[in-house]
């Protein structure tokens, strides 16, 4: 079979042709913390993003928390549009977008969540030293 373009190559590779804009990347598993893959929820992160929202104004905030929740995909879907297809995103990795929306957005809820991230990370490693 000969090709007589690119475009020959992508068809017959049933990849997107240059005058056809590829399709959003659409995540669909994470990597854990211990290497395991689990399926993408988006619910953890607006459930993150919603418990910092209440802890800096006291209550939840629906609508701020859907707002930020919305720009995290997004910035994710950006994040991940460089990678290869097949690829997941790390645990760490939503959790420095998730931070990167909030400081662009709400600066004094990006610095609860940072501390609760931190408080959090020294507790993992202490458990870790504890079982060791």
């Amino acid at each position: 079979m000969a090709f007589e373009n690119s475009n020959d190559w992508k068809e017959f590779l049933q990849l997107e042709s240059e005058e056809t804009p590829a399709a959003p990347f659409v995540v669909k598993r994470i990597v854990k913390r211990d290497g395991s893959i689990e399926k993408y929820d988006r619910w953890k992160i607006a459930s993150a993003i919603g418990r910092a929202v209440a802890a800096v104004q006291g209550m939840e905030d629906k609508e701020l928390t859907e707002r930020l929740t919305e720009k995290t995909e997004d910035k994710l879907r950006e994040f991940m549009a460089g990678r290869h297809p097949n690829s997941a995103p790390a645990v760490e990795e939503i959790q420095d977008i998730v931070e990167m929306v909030m400081m662009e957005s709400v600066p004094k809820i990006a610095k609860a969540y940072i501390l609760y991230r931190a408080q959090h990370e020294a507790l993992r490693d202490s458990q870790k030293m504890l079982l060791n």
